[in-house]
C-alpha cells in the first residue's frame, strides 16, 4: 500500500509539472480565485473548555462547544484540502448555537470565544494565505436584540423574530455602521450578508458601497438572488439543479445548461446550505452510494465556472434531513478518500487560472454524459463526467482540443487519450469522472518511466532486505 501511494504521489508530481503556476489578475486574488469552506463555529471543533458553560453535547438544539480557537486549530486541515476562504456563521451574541438569533451587532458570543480569539484566528489564517469572512444576518434576528429598545426600529415577524424598519434613515445608518465597523475592527476579509429576503436592492447596494469604501479588498457575498452588486451571489437555482442532476445516476442532464454560470464567474457553486437537508440525505433517500455520488459532484463543481462554496462536513458526507440534525459536531476521525479527492481537485483549481476564471463551453450533455471545456491562452482542460449506468465513448474533434498533435492527460485516474484520424475518443466507465489537461504529445515520457523503474527497484530492494533480515533472525533464534 505504501509503495502504491508513493508511486501515485511521484506520478502526480511528474504529471503536474506541465501545469502553469498559480497566477492572478493584477497580481491579486479575487472572489473567483477562491474556494470557500462554510462552517458553524459551534459545530466545528471544541478547542477549549473555558467557554463551555451551558453546553450539552447530547442536545442537538443546545450549544455543543465549538469555538473560534477550534477553527484556528483546524486551519491546517482546511488548508491541506485547498480551501482559501473560511466563512464563519454568525458569531454575535445569540440565543441559538447557529448564530442566527443575534442579540447584537458588536459583541462576540461568549460560547464562541473572545475578540482576542477572533484576532488569533484571523492572524493564523493570514499566515497561511487564507481569508476569514463572517455571516451577518440583516433580518430575522432575536426579539431581544439590543436595538429593539429604539422606538419603531423593530418589525415583528410571526415566528417571533424581528426585522428592521429600513424605511427609517437612522436604522439604515446604524446597520451600515455596524457591519462596516465589525469588518474593520476585526480585520476581516469580508462578509456574507444573510437573511436578505425582502430587503430592497437600493439599501443592499448602499451597504456594499460603504463596505468597499472602508475596506476596498473586502469580499461582500450574498445569500440569495437579490439583484444587488455582491461579489458572489448564491442562487437557489444552482443548488436545485445540481441536486436533481447528481442525486442518482441516469438523471436527465439538460438542466446543466440552465446553471447560472458564465465566463463572468460571479455565482457560487454549491449543493448544501446551512439550513436545507444535506445532499447526503437526498442520496441515501434514493438508495444511492454516497461516496460515488460525492466523487462525481465534487469533480463537477470544483471545475465549473464560479466560486465553490462547500458546507462543513461535506468532506465526510455528513447526513441529516434538517437542522439541527444536519448540524452535528464535526468528527475528524473518518475515511479520508473524499477528503483527498477534494484536496486533489482544489489543488488543480488553485494552480490553474483557466479552471478558476477561464472560458467555459459545454461540449456534450446527453442523458447524464457530460463533457465541458475550460480554457485560456495558456492551457486547456476537458472535464468528462459519466453520471450514467453504462460505459460511454465520447468523440471530440481535434479542433475542439485546439492542436492536432496534442494528447489528453487524465489527472485523476491517469488516462491518456491520443487522437486517431483527428478524433479524440474518451472512454468513460459508468459513474466516473476525469479531468484532462491538454498537453503536447512528446511521445514516451522517459523521465516518468525511469522514475517508475526506480520505484520498483527500491521497493524490490526493500523487500529483499527485509527478507534477509528475517532469515538471519530466524537462523539466530534456532541456534
Amino acid at each position: 500500500m505504501k509503495r502504491l501511494k508513493f508511486t501515485a504521489v511521484l506520478a502526480a508530481i511528474l504529471l503536474l509539472t506541465s501545469i502553469a503556476p498559480a497566477t492572478y489578475a493584477d497580481g491579486q486574488r479575487t472572489i473567483v480565485d477562491e474556494s470557500v469552506y462554510d462552517l458553524l463555529v459551534d459545530r466545528f471543533f471544541n478547542y477549549t473548555n473555558d467557554n463551555n458553560f451551558d453546553v450539552d453535547y447530547k442536545d442537538p438544539n443546545a450549544f455543543n462547544g465549538g469555538d473560534l480557537l477550534g477553527v484556528k486549530e483546524k486551519l491546517t486541515y482546511l488548508n491541506d484540502m485547498g480551501f482559501t476562504v473560511v466563512n464563519l456563521g454568525p458569531i454575535f451574541d445569540t440565543e441559538r448555537y447557529d448564530g442566527r438569533l443575534a442579540l447584537s451587532y458588536d459583541t462576540i458570543e461568549e460560547h464562541f470565544g473572545t475578540p482576542e480569539d477572533l484576532k488569533a484566528l484571523v492572524d493564523a489564517a493570514h499566515e497561511l494565505d487564507m481569508k476569514i469572512t463572517v455571516d451577518i444576518p440583516l433580518s430575522r434576528v432575536s426579539a431581544q436584540h439590543i436595538w429593539t429598545s429604539n422606538e419603531n426600529w423593530a418589525l415583528p415577524n410571526e415566528d417571533g423574530t424581528i426585522d428592521w424598519n429600513l424605511d427609517l434613515p437612522e436604522v439604515r445608518e446604524a446597520l451600515t455602521n455596524a457591519v462596516v465597523g465589525f469588518i474593520s475592527t476585526h480585520n476581516l476579509d469580508g462578509v456574507r450578508l444573510i437573511a436578505t429576503d425582502g430587503i430592497d436592492t437600493e439599501f443592499l447596494n448602499d451597504l456594499i458601497g460603504a463596505i468597499k469604501d472602508a475596506e476596498p479588498s473586502a469580499y461582500v457575498m450574498g445569500d440569495g438572488d437579490t439583484g444587488a452588486n455582491f461579489d458572489l451571489a448564491m442562487y437557489d437555482q444552482t443548488e436545485e439543479i445540481l441536486r436533481e442532476l447528481f442525486v442518482a445516476f441516469d438523471q436527465p442532464s439538460s438542466q446543466l445548461s440552465d446553471l447560472p454560470v458564465s465566463n463572468e464567474n460571479t455565482a457560487a457553486i454549491y449543493v448544501d446550505t446551512p439550513f436545507d437537508s444535506r445532499f447526503t440525505y437526498d442520496i441515501v433517500s434514493e438508495r444511492m452510494f454516497p461516496p460515488t455520488r460525492w466523487n462525481l459532484i465534487m469533480t463537477t463543481f470544483l471545475t465549473l465556472p464560479g466560486t465553490p462554496v462547500i458546507q462543513y462536513g461535506t468532506e465526510i458526507a455528513v447526513n441529516g434531513e434538517k437542522a439541527p440534525e444536519s448540524h452535528p459536531i464535526l468528527s475528524f476521525k473518518s475515511d479520508d478518500e473524499l477528503i483527498k479527492h477534494i484536496a486533489d481537485l482544489n489543488y488543480l483549481r488553485n494552480e490553474s487560472e483557466a479552471l478558476r476564471s477561464g472560458k467555459y463551453e459545454l461540449l456534450k450533455n446527453e442523458d447524464g454524459m457530460m463533457v465541458y471545456k475550460r480554457w485560456n491562452d495558456e492551457e486547456t482542460w476537458i472535464i468528462a463526467v459519466n453520471n450514467t449506468s453504462e460505459t460511454h465513448v465520447v468523440e471530440l474533434d481535434d479542433t475542439v482540443i485546439g492542436e492536432s498533435d496534442s494528447i489528453l492527460r487524465g489527472l485523476l485516474d491517469g488516462d491518456i487519450v491520443r487522437p486517431v484520424d483527428y478524433k479524440f475518443n474518451i472512454t468513460m466507465d459508468r459513474e466516473t469522472a476525469e479531468v484532462f489537461i491538454v498537453n503536447e504529445d512528446r511521445g514516451i515520457n522517459k523521465g516518468y518511466i525511469l522514475a517508475l523503474i526506480l520505484v520498483w527497484i527500491l521497493f524490490i530492494g526493500f523487500l529483499t532486505l527485509v527478507w534477509r533480515q528475517g532469515k538471519k533472525r530466524k537462523e539466530e533464534s534456532s541456534k
